[in-house]
């Protein structure tokens, strides 16, 4: 006789060797929805659903077990559904550097910039404050589709990421810029000056020497 769904989600937790999960209320009626087995790719996909998103450490602590336990036979991915996608920032923000390392976005700007930056909630709506225009359209056009179908897969509602200049972080960077180009240009003039008087000098000193022919 085949187990139920629910039976297979506690016969998963004890290859899991987590019997602890049994009695927590985050997996209370939790099941196993799909199986997925890809033989050629030798990947297994996890459908599990839940009472509502698991708090990232559970989370973390899930998938890394996954993971481990079947490492030797397949690949393991996870996707999860909760009767309950309801999130706050908070929740939104402790996922975030997992779900951009493992959202397969690659580019070490993406990675430098979300080691710094996370999404916040304003007025019922996911933003993301980028330093300027490049990196907004950077955002946009490469990183936030594969960001926004991790967190899906994570167990979060289909939302989408808004992309927003930081325009104070943009007009330090201006200002900076510009204290930048006043010194090098301070330093030129002084080099300048320093060439100018040297040259007035030499002259001085060889009235009659000259720096170059004249052709007429």
């Amino acid at each position: 006789m085949s187990l139920d769904q629910n039976a297979l989600f506690e016969k998963l937790l004890e290859q899991l060797q987590w019997e602890e999960a049994k009695s927590s209320p985050f997996f209370q009626d939790a099941k196993i929805d799909r199986l997925e087995v890809h033989e050629q790719s030798l990947r297994w996909q996890f459908d599990v659903s839940v009472p509502r998103i698991l708090p990232f450490e559970v989370f973390n602590d899930f998938n890394a077990r996954l993971q481990s336990s079947f490492q030797e036979i397949a690949k393991v991915s996870l996707n999860i559904t909760p009767a309950n996608d309801h999130f706050n920032e908070q929740l939104l923000r402790q996922y975030w550097q997992w779900i951009v390392v493992n959202s397969g976005v690659t580019s070490p700007l993406i990675q430098e910039l979300c080691e710094d930056r996370a999404p916040s909630i304003v007025d019922s709506r996911v933003e993301f404050m980028a330093e300027n225009e490049i990196v907004k359209n950077f955002m946009t056009n490469t990183a936030l589709g594969p960001i926004e179908e991790m967190y899906q897969k994570a167990g979060f509602p289909n939302f989408t990421i808004h992309t927003i200049v930081d325009e104070t972080s943009s007009q330090k960077n201006i200002e900076a810029l510009k204290k930048k180009n006043e010194v090098q240009n301070a330093e030129l003039v002084k080099k300048a000056n320093a060439a100018i008087k040297e040259n007035a000098k030499k002259r001085a000193n060889h009235p009659g020497a000259t720096s170059g022919s004249a052709i007429i």
